[in-house]
């Protein structure tokens, strides 16, 4: 058993690794920290499709009634509809990016980085609190939340 997961760990590796070592926009360069992502992102993705059924799904989004792949999220908008999807609560720049889908009037709140729940949680929550007092622009007011968390925040460091 121990010889077939090494020989499967090998197998997953060499597919998601050569196609990150490969990748053109590097210019022959080290990659960035989000050139690898986006690689290792892409790389799972061939992976499922390759593995059909053998993997748990990968790249999904949590909500409250489980796990979504994005282009799942993706596909239960209407085609044509614009306004604010918020994913900051997690680090969630692959799914943003696919739930937009090139849209210009479909905007996508996310994050680039590990983010802690509790705290977006609670920008979510001051935003919502807020928006019956004058605000009439989600983005614009979630944006302030969140500078204000943040200036709240500067210098302090969280033992997890």
């Amino acid at each position: 058993m121990a010889d077939q997961q090494a020989e499967l760990a090998s197998l997953l590796n060499e597919r998601i690794l050569k196609p990150i070592d490969a990748t053109p926009s590097c210019g022959g360069g080290d990659l960035g920290e989000w050139e690898v992502f986006w690689s290792m992102t892409e790389a799972r993705e061939r992976l499922e499709k390759e593995f059909p059924g053998m993997l748990e799904a990968g790249n999904v989004i949590e909500f409250r009634d489980g796990f979504h792949k994005a282009s799942v999220v993706r596909d239960s908008f209407p085609a044509d509809w614009c306004g604010i999807v918020d994913f900051a609560v997690c680090h969630s720049e692959y799914p943003a990016a696919c739930v937009k889908d090139g849209k210009d009037r479909r905007r996508v709140i996310f994050n680039r980085r590990e983010k802690y729940p509790s705290r977006c949680l609670r920008e979510i929550t001051e935003t919502f609190l807020r928006l019956p007092h004058g605000w009439n622009n989600y983005g614009a007011l979630r944006s302030e939340v969140y500078r204000a968390f943040q200036r709240l925040s500067d210098g302090v460091t969280l033992d997890v």
